[in-house]
């Protein structure tokens, strides 16, 4: 409106229009600063044919009257001509002149101000990353002395409930189960060991998809006898059996995800796990409680727990192991009650 009032696109400062579209290119998305130019580009355009005159700023509006007297009708009018298509060539190309202004503008200031937002974002997910690698690295060295320190009881135990079996025939089947679970504790602090000799190496060796997932289903339940669950392994959508190279923290992360469904409804359990030739999904699925909402959002943060008993570093080391070999891990309220965890892997 300013300019409209003020000779239109004669105006000497009709350029200040590059301002705002300097400001949009810095801090809008490229879209919304394509339609800023475009936006700007129409006003200049209106104000060519639309505006309020003003003889003083107008380019013909040099004093040519003692010039013009002398001159026969003829020759005034070739120069009155003259002067105009001087006029209309210097507003064109003023036009001319902010319409390819306003597209460099637009093009290389939104791309660095693009690219400068896109390096701001991987900087604070690197900061992130590093924040979750550090704790990763103090429970991983709790571990390795949990561990070695469990492995002198454990061994104790063992001696002392295989004397209680020869003992106490009576009581055999409650000392045979707590014997299975010394044993498993036992293979879990072999496996430790052997995850932290093989987390060394980049060779992984391949296995059948569905071995690995029956096996890992089998070892769970012997952990978890006395949970109810119902588990559907599906068919091969491969030619051939579909084979994957799998860390061995994998399994232990998947192991904790069915853990914390036990722990939920220890009265009924589902899993299924299906599976191409590039990717496995597995779904479980409890009868819980369910998720809280306003917690939603603290999930698989470190130390954070809504057991009376837990450690808060279940779902954290779950959820931190997928995401390193590029798998992701999704909880949310099932239909009916209970909790819905997806697993997505690729193999």
């Amino acid at each position: 409106m300013l300019l409209y009032f003020s000779g239109g696109a004669s105006n000497p400062f009709v350029s200040y229009y590059l301002i705002p579209l300097s400001i949009a290119a810095i801090t809008l998305p490229r879209r919304l600063s394509i339609l800023v130019a475009l936006a700007a580009l129409a006003c200049y355009t209106v104000l060519l044919n639309y505006y309020v005159p003003i003889a003083a700023i107008a380019p013909h509006a040099v004093d040519m009257h003692g010039t013009a007297t002398g001159m026969n009708g003829v020759h005034s009018g070739a120069f009155n001509e003259s002067v105009n298509e001087s006029t209309n060539l210097h507003i064109l190309g003023m036009w001319a002149n902010f319409a390819i202004s306003g597209a460099l503008i637009t093009y290389f200031i939104s791309r660095m101000a693009g690219t400068l937002r896109q390096q701001q974002q991987k900087i604070a997910e690197q900061r992130e990353t590093q924040l979750r690698d550090e704790q990763l690295l103090a429970v991983a060295t709790l571990a390795a002395g949990t561990a070695h320190e469990l492995g002198t009881p454990l061994n104790t135990m063992k001696i002392i409930v295989d004397e209680l079996i020869d003992k106490r025939k009576n009581s055999a089947e409650d000392l045979l189960l707590l014997n299975q679970q010394i044993d498993t504790c036992k293979s879990t602090l072999k496996q430790l060991l052997m995850t932290a000799e093989q987390s060394q190496s980049s060779e992984q060796i391949p296995v059948t998809v569905r071995d690995y997932f029956s096996a890992l289903l089998s070892r769970w339940q012997l952990m978890r006898p006395n949970v109810n669950v119902s588990i559907n392994l599906a068919k091969d959508s491969c030619d051939a059996p579909c084979t994957a190279a799998f860390h061995l923290t994998i399994e232990q992360s998947i192991i904790n995800l069915l853990n914390n469904a036990a722990d939920a409804s220890p009265e009924s359990v589902e899993a299924s796990i299906q599976w191409t030739a590039d990717r496995a999904t597995i779904d479980i699925r409890d009868h819980g409680p369910g998720l809280d909402i306003n917690d939603i959002d603290n999930l698989g943060q470190a130390f954070v727990t809504h057991k009376d008993d837990g450690l808060g570093l279940g779902l954290f080391l779950s959820r931190a192991t997928l995401t390193r070999f590029g798998g992701t891990v999704s909880l949310r309220n099932a239909l009916g009650g209970g909790t819905h965890t997806q697993i997505s892997l690729p193999l």
